[in-house]
């Protein structure tokens, strides 16, 4: 049951910027991620794939086959990463109505799981939410709208040479909802496909993927080309190179982001469900 509404605390001004961050360019040696033997369970090899993937962005390999680019980015606010196997315990306890985005209701849409969401007690934390998806759009040919980047999911992972320390993860699925063509895209997505703009791409839909990862000192993106026959093992739904963060981790949860809301402050587009 929904608690009384209480009154806000007077929010302080506060900006957080990323300028810092370093893009990691290629080099010519490339280390090759490698999943399980076929002769495993197809959530076996998909799980395999993604620990070998997880360890070697832990290591800070800067080469990794169906990774086409890593950014360095700083640490997130400790309110985030705390205690990342119970992430929905830093929450605020206030549930907020997911609003109509983009006229997505009209067409019987519900972009969300839940109608309510939830944000992060600490402002820091979720600003710092607010510019992975700036970052992650801005980085590749990716928009922030109901149809491409709207959403993310977090997930408790841990590196193989370190089980002890659980860390926090967020996987970041742009190209959510292609316009359906009958020659080059004939799938049926549902209601909250109606009215999209975005034209398929299969380069574009191989690079859907972005992995951001809170290390001991540091942060980083990691753009993945799920094209890669090394990472292929990871896709769930190859026709749409959908990857499944239960692969990654222990599910948290997820992280809306509705860009399009230009009436409200960045941070009070976000929209956290816990699962």
């Amino acid at each position: 049951r929904r608690a009384a509404p209480r009154r806000a605390a007077p929010r302080k001004s506060m900006q957080m910027t990323m300028s810092t961050w370093i893009s990691v360019k290629p080099r010519a040696r490339v280390v090759r991620v490698r999943g399980a033997r076929a002769d495993g369970s197809s959530e076996e090899r998909r799980r395999s794939s993604a620990q070998k993937l997880l360890d070697a962005l832990a290591r800070g390999t800067n080469d990794i086959e169906g990774v086409r680019k890593i950014v360095r980015v700083p640490p997130a606010p400790c309110a985030m990463v705390r205690a990342p196997g119970v992430w929905g315990d830093g929450l605020h306890w206030r549930h907020r109505a997911v609003p109509n985005v983009e006229n997505a209701a009209s067409r019987g849409c519900e972009l969300t799981q839940e109608r309510y969401g939830r944000r992060m007690r600490d402002r820091k934390s979720n600003a710092y939410m607010v510019e992975l998806f700036e970052t992650a759009s801005s980085s590749s040919s990716t928009s922030l709208n109901r149809f491409d980047l709207f959403h993310a999911h977090a997930f408790a992972w841990r590196a193989t040479n370190d089980s002890s320390v659980v860390r926090l993860g967020i996987l970041f699925h742009a190209k959510e909802y292609p316009a359906k063509d009958d020659e080059n895209f004939p799938i049926d997505l549902g209601k909250c496909q109606c009215d999209s703009t975005l034209c398929l791409d299969e380069k574009g839909m191989s690079q859907r993927n972005v992995l951001w990862l809170s290390l001991d000192s540091c942060a980083l993106l990691a753009w993945l080309d799920t094209s890669s026959e090394s990472l292929r093992e990871l896709l769930t739904v190859p026709e749409l190179h959908t990857t499944f963060e239960g692969d990654f981790g222990a599910i948290q949860g997820d992280v809306y982001y509705f860009h399009s809301l230009k009436n409200r402050k960045p941070s009070e587009r976000l929209f956290i469900i816990p699962r």
